[in-house]
């Protein structure tokens, strides 16, 4: 499961701090790179609701901003949460 998610993390373009955490490169491109990377893969992933108990999205900005996208993704009904 872990060595999938780096496999998807990597092909979108994102670095695989450790197991659990990736992180964008820093470019202009890095909300396109992480949104291809939720939305088309991993919210379509059999296995990945199952397994997920938290998935939270951090801010540097402003901590108001961190966001529980298990929640966002049930309320918008998106991949296999729907």
């Amino acid at each position: 499961m872990y060595n999938a998610l780096a496999k998807y993390a990597e092909e979108n373009n994102l670095i695989v701090k450790d197991k659990n955490t990736f992180i964008c490169p820093s470019t202009e491109h890095d909300l396109a790179y992480l949104g291809n990377y939720i939305y088309k893969y991993l919210t379509r992933l059999d296995w990945f609701p199952e397994n997920v108990k938290e998935w939270t999205w951090f801010s540097d900005k402003e901590e108001k901003l961190n966001t529980n996208l298990v929640k966002i993704c049930k309320k918008y009904k998106v991949g296999l949460y729907a």
